[in-house]
This record gives C-alpha cells, structure tokens and sequence, in this order.
C-alpha cells in the first residue's frame, strides 16, 4: 500500500501550514481511510516558520512585551531550547501585524524584533537565529541594532532612531557592545540582493505599501547604508545573496552582527528530519497559498519537489491559485497540480472556505491514487 507524506507550507491570509496538512489529509482518508499518511508542515525561512518548528519538542516558548512595526505595545514570542533562540520577523514586525491601512513602510521599524533578540541574549542564548519574511519594514534592521544598544547618528550628531524613510540621514553607526561568543544566523527564503533592479525596494516595497517615490528614497538609503556598512565593520553586502529578504534585514545583520546567511527550508529541514521522512514515503503532496515563479526559487514547493523527484518519488501539488507554466511543473516532475480556484472561482469564497476545499481536492487526488 502506499505511504503517503503530505508536506505543505501556509496558504498565507488564510491557513497555517498544519491546518493545510489536515485538511487534505482529512479529504484523503474520505476516499482511502486505509491509506498510510504522514505530515509534516512545512516552511522556508519566512513567517510562519515558528508555528512549524514548535512542533518540535526541544522548543518551548518564551513571550514578551515588545512593539509592533509602528511602537505600539504588543505580546510576542520566540522559540528556545535554552541556548539557541529562534526569532522569526514576521510575529513582532509582521505586515501581517497591521490593518492595509497602515501599511507605512517610511516609519515602520524592526524594533520590536530587536527586543525579542534583546531578551534572548539577557536570558544566555549563545545563539540567536532569525527568520525573516513577511516583514512590512524596510530599515535593513538598523531598529534590531538599535534594540540592542546600537546608536545611529545624522551630521548634526543628533541620535536617530532608524526608519525607512530615515536612512540616508544617517551619517555614522556605533556599533552594540555585545558578547562576542554570540553568534547570529538569519534564514531567507528569497536571494534578491539589496538593492537595484531585483532589491528590497524594487521588489517587496510596493507590497509593503511604497509609492514610485518611496521606492527611489528606500533604495537610495539602502545604497547609503551598504556604504556606511562597510566603512564601520569592512563587510561589502552590496551584492550579497539575499541580503534583501525582509527590507534587507540579511544585509545589515551580515554587515553588523557577522551573521551567517542561510537557506531557511535546509535549515528547517534538517530540525524536523525532513529527509528521513522522504524516505519512507512513496508519494509527496506539497503546496502553497499562491504557485509562482518564486515558489521554485528557493522556497518550499520547489525546493520538496527537487528532493521528492532524486528519490523517484511521486510528487502532487495542491495550491489556492497557479499561474506556473507546464513545463516548469514538468522540469520537476510534477504529475498532478491541484487549486482551489479550479473548483471555486470566487477567490473571497475560496480562501473563507479553504479547508472545504482543500478537503474536496484532497479527495479528488484519493481517487487517482
């Protein structure tokens, strides 16, 4: 009989990974209750990323009172194993964490995060991973720095606290006075550089709310910023891969911190024992809210499917929308590709009702198996 793994990341706006997994699972078991069917909840690196590995056991959580992305007090968390501390971005600093209204990528910051980052090293982490996405920020990080007691001076020699759309300001960094046995890893899930045509601006600002404008200044204080980088620690982060991902938080992190930038999905692989669960089964089903381009770069649909396909297993997509080409689904051995949207068109009914749906595809791939 075959044995099944279902493996999906979240369909962001709607339902987290785990609820994914359950809902085709459940859609499954109503056509081949005898089937073997495993899951494994998935991420790359972005938000979301904590919901998945606190299923591992070594993880527990710790909450604190920080601020969100425009310093209102808010409740947080990050995971702990009592050294290590993992951060994600997304749960401080989110632009999940604002109405769209809000949206104000000029004045939001990354402070609420710093002060996650800040707790972790009260409490003796020696280690602090950082995952990033989902972020409606674009201050490279300069508001984690500044959580952690970086100053950030203008040519006036007045103390800035760092924005966005205050970048360019900035005429000299002080660095924090931390212990150097810390070491610092930032999870990407993207590898756009800083700036330029495929940066942080150019690429994630407008859906961060950034007007043509705003892009240019956003931009242009990246560019500023990468030079200031490199005049305080000697660290180019200029072109580096994925120095970008989260309003170039990489960068600055790698500039500043020394942090060592990695690809979330390898490293969340590893943690939840993805490739023992490749295994052990004969057919993957994996998927996301939205199928594009980006999700054979570097995420979690591309990166399962390329794994799933050198194994000689069965890979199966199930997604809330595609616009990937056919081929492209071949060059990875995809022999079936699912979307809510092909049973339901109303994409407001569609995301409302996501597990009803996930569930009647989930039957439909039963039938096939």
């Amino acid at each position: 009989m075959q044995r099944i793994l279902i493996a999906c990341d979240k369909f962001k706006g709607s339902l987290d990974a785990l609820a994914v997994c359950e809902a085709i699972k459940s859609g499954i078991k109503s056509r081949k209750p005898a089937l073997h069917i495993s899951m494994l909840p998935l991420a790359d690196g972005g938000d979301g990323t904590l919901e998945v590995l606190s299923q591992v056991q070594q993880y527990y959580k710790v909450f604190k009172h920080v601020v969100d992305p425009l310093g209102r007090p808010i409740e947080a968390y990050y995971l702990s194993d009592g050294t290590t501390a993992i951060v994600e971005l997304a749960v401080a600093s989110g632009i999940a964490r604002l109405q769209q209204n809000e949206l104000d990528v000029l004045n939001t910051t990354t402070l609420g995060t710093g002060m996650l980052v800040q707790d972790a090293i009260d409490t003796y982490h020696n280690q602090i991973i950082l995952s990033v996405g989902g972020s409606c920020t674009h201050d490279l990080g300069l508001g984690l720095l500044y959580a952690l007691g970086a100053h950030f001076v203008d040519d006036q020699g007045g103390k800035l606290i760092p924005q966005g759309g205050n970048l360019t300001h900035i005429s000299r960094i002080i660095l924090p006075k931390l212990n150097s046995d810390i070491r610092f890893k930032v999870l990407v899930d993207v590898d756009n550089p800083l700036y330029g045509d495929r940066g942080a601006a150019q690429v994630y600002g407008p859906q961060k709310g950034a007007t043509e404008e705003d892009i240019k200044l956003l931009d242009k204080g990246a560019r500023h910023i990468s030079s200031l980088i490199r005049a305080t620690t000697g660290v180019s982060v200029d072109v580096l891969p994925g120095g970008g991902a989260a309003g170039g938080i990489a960068a600055g992190c790698a500039g500043l911190l020394n942090a060592d930038i990695t690809s979330g999905f390898d490293f969340i692989s590893e943690v939840i024992g993805l490739d023992e669960k490749l295994q052990e089964c004969d057919v993957v089903i994996t998927g996301e809210g939205r199928l594009d381009s980006q999700s054979f770069n570097g995420k979690v649909v591309g990166r399962l499917a390329r794994s799933a396909r050198q194994l000689g297993k069965t890979v199966i997509v199930i997604s809330g929308s595609s616009d990937v080409d056919e081929h492209i689904l071949q060059d990875y051995a995809v022999s079936q590709s699912h979307t809510i949207l092909d049973i339901e068109q109303n994409i407001e009914k569609a995301i409302l009702d996501a597990p009803k749906y996930l569930r009647q595809l989930g039957a439909n791939v039963a039938s096939n198996l």
